[in-house]
């Protein structure tokens, strides 16, 4: 979800120069204050609750979800936490 994090940064990165620019086409110039605590809170609670959809999309199509550090062994094998899965569909 580290794609989620930095597309949400990046728009609030851009908001600034967005709201100045948007004083040619009418808006006011008001002041704007960046809360850098409650922005990281929002992006967190956005990643987990799409993390929570994606686990249960995931649980409702009958997916075994498998937790740990992960590395290929080869075409079909992927070793989790040491324990090796084999893909024998292929």
């Amino acid at each position: 979800m580290w794609v989620v994090s930095l597309k949400l940064f990046h728009y609030a990165a851009q908001f600034s120069e967005q709201c100045h620019d948007a004083v040619g086409f009418g808006w006011s110039d008001a002041a704007h204050i960046h809360d850098w605590q409650k922005m990281t809170a929002n992006v967190t609670a956005e990643v987990q609750r799409l993390n929570g959809i994606y686990q249960k999309l995931l649980l409702d199509a009958g997916v075994a979800v498998i937790r740990g550090a992960a590395q290929f062994v080869d075409a079909q094998t992927v070793a989790v936490d040491g324990k090796k899965y084999r893909h024998s569909v292929f």
